[in-house]
């Protein structure tokens, strides 16, 4: 198992913004798993999307999930097993070999299986899917036990999931897949590709970065005020923060900060998705 100390956590964020993890542990097992000092209060990272961290901050333990269980399994009658340090998007190449669809849709996400299933990550779309929609159920790690969760205990909702809530690391999950021709999987990434050209990539983002806002306010917004320090308001992309490239915690935090502020003091709803490490 690799360990690497005093590392910065910057370069394992997609918004690159991050403090110092004192210890990194990339473990490939479940044995090196074990193997941890204080697992139960360890910062868990996968690919970094959807997280916004400190950067003031030295966190004790950090372990990254990038090379746990990094296998693809067909289980039977179009049910598999994806490892949690898998990548989405090789995830879906191997289910889509094997003649069968579904998570096309998540192509565009820079997001490990674990991370994804951690935020049951999804799309804006008409048919509104996330990753939970194909869940039979997920296997973790917590409290020293290896356990399954029924899909049903995992109490999935919009970027949401029981994983924000406590300290089971997520191994892995079984997904059930519908038979699918190639050439339809094929289609179906192509188009959800052309979609994500259209995204701003400018700068280091990490996607929406609230589940629910009114997009008006949020447009007025950003007129006002667009920028602060070096993190922007995308002029792309709706709900998204850019680090131009010197942007820190505090810079994006204010911008998140102020967004909020004037939901509330307009009685509008507006909840947070983007996870903060403080």
């Amino acid at each position: 198992m690799k360990i690497l100390e005093n590392e910065a956590l910057s370069k394992y964020s997609t918004l690159h913004i991050g403090g110092i993890a004192s210890k990194m542990y990339f473990p490939e097992n479940l044995d090196d798993l074990k193997s941890i000092p204080n697992l139960s209060k360890a910062r868990i990272i996968g690919a970094g999307s959807n997280l916004l961290i400190n950067d003031k901050v030295t966190f004790d333990n950090v372990v990254s999930t990038n090379m746990l269980n990094k296998k693809v399994e067909l289980i039977e009658n179009g049910n598999f097993f994806i490892g949690a340090g898998v990548r989405i998007q090789s995830a879906i190449a191997a289910t889509n070999k094997a003649g069968h669809g579904g998570l096309e849709y998540l192509v565009s996400i820079p997001a490990s299986i674990g991370g994804a299933i951690y935020m049951n990550a999804g799309v804006y779309s008409p048919q509104a899917t996330t990753i939970s929609d194909h869940i039979v159920n997920v296997t973790v790690f917590i409290n020293g036990n290896l356990e399954i969760w029924s899909k049903e205990k995992c109490l999935f909702s919009k970027r949401s999931s029981i994983f924000h809530n406590n300290s089971a690391i997520i191994l892995g999950a079984e997904f059930s897949l519908p038979k699918q021709e190639q050439a339809i999987s094929k289609k179906n990434i192509a188009e959800r590709l052309m979609i994500a050209k259209n995204q701003d990539h400018s700068g280091g983002n990490c996607g929406s970065i609230f589940k629910t806002c009114n997009s008006k306010l949020a447009r007025v917004l950003k007129k006002i005020h667009p920028s602060w320090g070096g993190a922007s308001w995308s002029a792309q992309t709706p709900n998204w923060i850019i680090n131009n490239g010197n942007a820190s915690y505090k810079d994006v935090k204010s911008l998140i900060k102020m967004s909020m502020f004037l939901h509330k003091i307009l009685f509008q709803k507006c909840e947070q998705e983007v996870i903060e490490w403080v």
